[in-house]
């Protein structure tokens, strides 16, 4: 796989005009074609649906701040910070948040295009994570409670009569929720409602 091929897109955020300049001579002369943004706020705007983000960290959290704001509209471009200091305990705060990698402001080009290239190999199978729980989570919330809780006991091996038993219903009661289950889920059986529900339960 060729990431830059993938990815070709690099979205710069930063609010220093020459960090802007050489930053994106930079990354065009490693083949990329860099769009600028002055702020978090103006990239949101633009909803990419493309690329890479690189955005400048100063320690304020900026870089945790968008990888939520960008999970929240469904936006899942890997994003990448640079800082000139390293805050540990900002760094795992932001990775948890869904921020790739932090790497050093001042990096030649040949190494930066290699953390870039690694970070974008190690990005796809978690952003694809991420949208899957967040598809799960938007899909879950439209259940009734009454539905939630015989998906439950469906997650936990019950039968139809026993779900009845337990809620107090007839087993025809419980077929009709697992129907409606089935058809807000947008899946055809019991047991993909089942591995949404997983994901669901052990989203981020």
């Amino acid at each position: 796989m060729n990431p830059s091929a993938e990815y070709g897109i690099i979205h710069l955020v930063t609010d220093c005009d020459s960090d802007r300049a050489a930053r994106s001579r930079a990354f065009f002369s490693m083949g990329y074609h860099a769009e600028v943004y002055s702020s978090a706020s103006e990239l949101l705007a633009h909803s990419p649906s493309k690329g890479i983000v690189v955005i400048k960290e100063d320690n304020s959290g900026k870089a945790r701040a968008l990888a939520e704001q960008m999970r929240g509209a469904r936006l899942w471009l890997p994003i990448i910070a640079y800082c000139e200091e390293f805050d540990v305990d900002l760094i795992i705060s932001s990775v948890k948040s869904g921020v790739i990698d932090f790497i050093p402001a001042k990096l030649n080009i040949e190494t930066l295009k290699k953390r870039i290239d690694s970070s974008i190999v190690e990005a796809i199978p978690i952003i694809q994570k991420y949208a899957a729980k967040t598809d799960a989570s938007l899909s879950i919330s439209r259940l009734t409670k009454r539905e939630e809780a015989v998906l439950a006991f469906l997650a936990d091996g019950l039968t139809s009569k026993e779900i009845a038993k337990e809620i107090d219903v007839s087993p025809r009661t419980v077929e009709i929720h697992r129907r409606n289950i089935l058809r807000k889920l947008h899946v055809k059986s019991t047991a993909n409602a089942i591995i949404m529900r997983h994901d669901y339960c052990n989203s981020f």
